[in-house]
């Protein structure tokens, strides 16, 4: 576990005896065995569930958690997804990045959002405004609209299956999407 020290500074990693173990900036929630850590410069890195260091503090300048065994990672100002054991799945080459569901992680290229499924595919047009990462088989996605009469032509084809098309007012929609042999 992990305790914030009174200067709200610095939080300490403590063994099941409430020893300290190590210091760090911050501490994340452990998912999935591992925890973010900030040490005093900023950069992220990851911590198991003994408090060990298991990449080097200069990893990242960003990280999330991890999620289907793939966590967003930030370095040098671009997104990719590494594993569990620290490998690139995707190396950082988006501007923005949404934690793995259901196989598929949204991710922002060129100001516009699609998916990329866990091989690093891209698997949709990068042609939202915002999307989510998938709950319960679904993506929240918006699309901007210049016509309140315009429809949406869907270019992921077989990708998605029973498309609802909502107003939410006279110039954004929200598509909620069943995702199907998306990857």
């Amino acid at each position: 576990g992990f305790i914030q020290k009174n200067d709200g500074q610095t939080s300490i990693f403590v063994d099941k005896n409430l020893h300290k173990v190590r210091e760090y900036a911050e501490i994340g929630e452990f998912s999935e065995g591992f925890a973010r850590v900030k040490d005093a410069k900023g950069k992220i890195s990851y911590i198991n569930d003994r408090g060990e260091l298991v990449l080097r503090a200069t990893a990242f300048d960003d990280a999330g958690d991890f999620s289907e065994g793939k966590a967003w990672v930030k370095k040098n100002g671009k997104w990719g997804y590494i594993d569990v054991n620290f490998n690139w799945l995707v190396k950082p080459e988006y501007d923005a990045a949404r934690d793995f569901s259901g196989g598929l992680a949204a991710v922002c290229k060129n100001g516009k959002w699609g998916y990329i499924n866990t091989q690093g595919s891209e698997v949709t047009d990068f042609i939202f405004d915002d999307a989510s990462s998938l709950y319960a088989g679904k993506a929240y996605v918006k699309y901007f609209v210049t016509l309140v009469s315009a429809f949406l032509v869907l270019t992921m084809a077989s990708r998605i299956q029973n498309a609802e098309f909502n107003e939410e007012d006279a110039y954004y929609h929200v598509l909620t999407a069943q995702w199907e042999d998306a990857y």
